[in-house]
């Protein structure tokens, strides 16, 4: 029986052998880690800050969050 005639470019499949070259299938990586979303608006019930004491509660605020983040063994991301 004559072979199909195969398009050129096309590899032709190895009976026995599993096709690897798929590039649409993602290849097994370490654990990724959770991410932990962080909204910035949220630590503050100000629209605005004022002063330097305003920023620095703010700052220590969000620091606080991030570290805790990273602590859990997560990835932290602001919003």
């Amino acid at each position: 029986m004559p072979k199909a005639h195969t398009p050129a470019g096309i590899k032709e499949p190895i009976p026995g052998k599993q096709d690897t070259s798929n590039t649409d299938t993602p290849k097994p990586t370490a654990l990724q880690k959770l991410v932990k979303v962080i909204r910035a608006e949220a630590l503050n019930t100000k629209t605005y800050l004022e002063t330097e004491d305003e920023v620095d509660a703010y700052l220590a605020k969000l620091g606080k969050e991030l570290l805790l983040a990273l602590h859990e063994g997560k990835k932290a991301r602001i919003q």
